[in-house]
């Protein structure tokens, strides 16, 4: 009896193809690890769309369980991608729109607040301290206005107002903290990298800003540094209050826009979904904060003699539009001598006016006062900024809002006023870029093959 003839063997790129596929499907719990499914998906294409010899045919029935496998294995690198890249809402062009304050003569730009609320899930709380405005008829005058080609969504905008004694100041944190400064320490030095003194231009807040110089790429796999070191008398305890004033460049702005643009503009619409997916996580801000270190935009701050672990201090990044100053506590080691501060920066990526060191300091609980009204061109706004309720006044290119507040009474003898913003709101922005999301950029930027500062280093 005649034998049926055995079937075909089955092609030797199929059997390649569904192995790694198989690889990708399996090992898709690890992070891009689908992406070797990925190969295995575009082999089986391959092995689909081959002829075979009229004398050697062969199955590719294979094929088809590894274009399925392999599918899967690559939407799991995708959603792996998207996942570390939450923390991308760092910071663009812009920021919620600018606050103008009335200095009795007119309005004038006095915060750029929320900088890198790039979209709803990236909402968030910023405060900064007014130094233009003043009473005018019981009233505080404040404009909210959108300067930039973006939609800003604003939740709520109130003042915080403290009556400190004569002589000291009263500064935010970088954590929305009020703090009353005294005693300021002289500073006795500052030199950047290359050993050039830059005293004079951070001993006071003057305009004549460092940071803004060319930095040198250095060799690959490293990050492009700026530091500077500065020298302050010691005070008398282990606690002092280092004073910053500075604000992120415009060529920072610029960079990042370019460089998240390597990524396709299908990346803002998979962060909106991942952040929805992640609500109510407090694992989302740490990647966000994962995120924003890795792009190199906090400017570090660390004291000599601390050990690089017990001193995590930094300043986040904050918008362009005009100079801010924020206040950071500091531990200081034992010993005896000056106080020696080293500051680290993407090179052109921080513009600093002064820095100041304070021996004493103490949080002070702040008036809240929220808005008596709210009109821009649509009407009233002021149940939408009431409060942090999810209702948002929505301004677009160009649009304001003009907001009056009750002035609480004149402070008494020997106090002086001031006055914080305080806002939540977030903004929408086109990143541009080419349509789609690309996930070779994606892995590269996650990996470190690529990074925002060696990216910035070779813009001009």
């Amino acid at each position: 009896m005649n034998q049926p003839p055995s079937p075909p063997p089955h092609s030797v790129l199929s059997i390649l193809a569904l192995v790694l596929a198989i690889l990708g499907f399996v090992a898709g719990i690890f992070p891009f690890a689908g992406v070797i499914g990925t190969v295995g998906l575009i082999l089986a294409l391959v092995d689909r769309n081959s002829a075979d010899p009229p004398d050697r045919p062969q199955r590719h029935d294979l094929a088809s369980v590894s274009i399925v496998l392999g599918t899967l294995s690559t939407l799991g690198a995708l959603v792996w991608g998207v996942f570390f890249l939450m923390g991308l809402s760092a910071l663009n062009r812009g920021s919620c729109p600018h606050l103008y304050a009335h200095d009795g003569e007119g309005y004038k730009l006095d915060a750029d607040l929320a900088s890198g609320a790039l979209y709803k899930g990236a909402e968030r709380d910023d405060t900064d301290r007014l130094e233009s405005l003043r009473e005018v008829d019981g009233a505080y005058l404040l404009r909210l206005q959108n300067d930039l080609d973006e939609v800003d969504h604003i939740d709520s905008l109130s003042l915080l107002v403290v009556d400190a004694p004569e002589g000291s100041e009263v500064l935010p944190t970088p954590t929305q903290r009020l703090l009353s400064l005294r005693a300021p320490l002289p500073l006795q030095s500052a030199v950047d990298a290359g050993g050039r003194s830059v005293t004079d231009e951070l001993s006071s807040p003057d305009g004549r800003a460092i940071g803004v110089e060319r930095g040198v790429l250095p060799g690959a796999g490293r990050e492009p540094r700026d530091t500077w070191t500065l020298s302050f008398e010691r005070p008398e305890g282990r606690r002092a209050f280092l004073v910053i004033r500075g604000r992120n460049t415009a060529f920072a702005e610029e960079a990042f826009i370019r460089y998240m643009a390597t990524m396709g503009q299908g990346v803002r619409p998979l962060l909106e979904l991942s952040a929805e997916n992640y609500k109510g996580c407090a694992c989302y801000q740490d990647y966000v904060a994962s995120e924003i270190e890795r792009m190199g935009f906090p400017l570090r701050i660390q004291v000599a003699g601390v050990a690089a672990g017990g001193q995590p201090e930094a300043l986040p990044p904050v918008g362009p539009a005009i100079l801010r100053s924020q206040v950071v506590p500091l531990e200081l080691p034992a010993g005896a001598g000056p106080v020696e501060v080293r500051l680290e920066a993407t090179p052109r990526f921080w513009e600093i006016d002064q820095v100041a060191l304070f021996a004493e300091g103490h949080e002070v609980t702040p008036q809240e006062i929220r808005p008596q009204s709210a009109r821009s061109v649509r009407g009233d706004e002021l149940n939408a900024l009431l409060a942090n309720d999810g209702q948002r006044a929505v301004l677009q290119p160009g649009e304001r809002v003009d907001l009056r507040f009750a002035a609480p009474p004149a402070p008494a003898a020997g106090l002086t006023r001031t006055v914080v913003a305080r806002l939540r709101g977030y903004y929408d922005l086109d990143i541009g870029g080419p349509v789609g999301v690309n996930t070779a950029q994606i892995v590269a930027h996650r990996m470190g093959w690529t990074s925002l500062p060696r990216f910035a280093g070779r813009l001009p």
